[in-house]
């Protein structure tokens, strides 16, 4: 008899706000391993993310000089600041990441794929399939924890290569 046990799924949460605290809890109920990235002491910490596995200390401009995003790893970004999303945004698309989150409305992601361009970057078409913007699942989620939920979801489906529709709508079997 063989069983096969994946490892944690490294999941590195750029932003420590609100949506990450439920996000990382989430998270590790589902066996990832959590890393919260921020620049703020007091906002990446044990107190605020007590089931997170590492923190790291930066600023946007030195992530690409601090973690090394490997091609099983997936990458949220949380920050609500647009020049923070910027330069996360120019160190993750090239990076091998699987799976690229960026949370806000899609004209605010579109904005900040024209800035890259502005600026000499400009992300290929396999980046791009690795980006998501705005993330999660359409499932109507409005406070923290539901927006953590359409987050793992997304990245769930997509991880699975499933499209996140209701079961009930499927026409073969639940399992592949």
């Amino acid at each position: 008899m063989i069983e096969f046990i994946r490892p944690p799924l490294p999941l590195f949460i750029f932003g420590a706000g609100a949506e990450a605290i439920p996000l990382a809890r989430m998270a590790k109920d589902l066996g990832w391993s959590v890393t919260v990235v921020d620049h703020r002491p007091a906002f990446a910490s044990k107190a605020r993310f007590a089931t997170a596995d590492q923190f790291t200390l930066a600023r946007p401009e030195e992530v690409a000089e601090k973690i090394t995003l490997k091609a099983d790893a997936v990458a949220v970004v949380l920050t609500h600041d647009i020049s923070h999303d910027l330069e996360l945004l120019r160190t993750l698309l090239p990076s091998e990441a699987l799976y690229v989150g960026l949370l806000g409305p899609s004209k605010r992601a579109e904005q900040l794929l024209e800035k890259l361009k502005e600026t000499g970057f400009t992300p290929t078409p396999e980046q791009l399939s690795r980006f998501h913007s705005p993330i999660g699942l359409n499932i109507g989620a409005e406070s923290p924890e539901e927006i953590a939920l359409s987050i793992l979801s997304e990245i769930q489906a997509f991880l699975n290569g499933r499209s996140g529709g209701f079961l009930r709508d499927l026409s073969g079997p639940i399992h592949r």
